[in-house]
């Protein structure tokens, strides 16, 4: 049973192998992570705001009846039905159950 268990420590260091990594080698790691992420988040912000998502994200919380709808935009009231179709630069803003904006989203 210890042989087993040697042998498998045995494995796992030479699957891990390589030099160890210094300080530096792990912040510039994780450096580049970030950059990646931070590109990644930009990018899929870009696909996503089709429609003015970040320009009327002031909307969330906002009374219905003050609410300005803009030009490309659909309201959608509390427990009312919507059609599902799709259209990425339609603006729809969602109403909750408390008379005010709970969500918005392009489609």
């Amino acid at each position: 049973m210890k042989r087993a268990l040697i042998a498998g420590l045995a494995l796992l260091a030479a699957a891990c192998g390589g030099a160890p990594q210094t300080s530096r080698d792990l912040d510039r790691i994780a450096a580049d992570y970030q950059h990646q992420a931070a590109e990644a988040q930009q990018q899929r912000q870009s696909q996503r705001d089709t429609c003015g998502l970040a320009q009327n994200a002031s909307l969330i919380g906002t009374m219905q009846s003050e609410v300005r709808t803009p030009e490309n935009a659909r309201v959608i009231c509390f427990g009312c039905t919507a059609t599902m179709d799709h259209i990425p630069t339609r603006l729809t803003i969602q109403i909750g159950a408390d008379h005010k904006v709970a969500s918005i989203s392009c489609g």
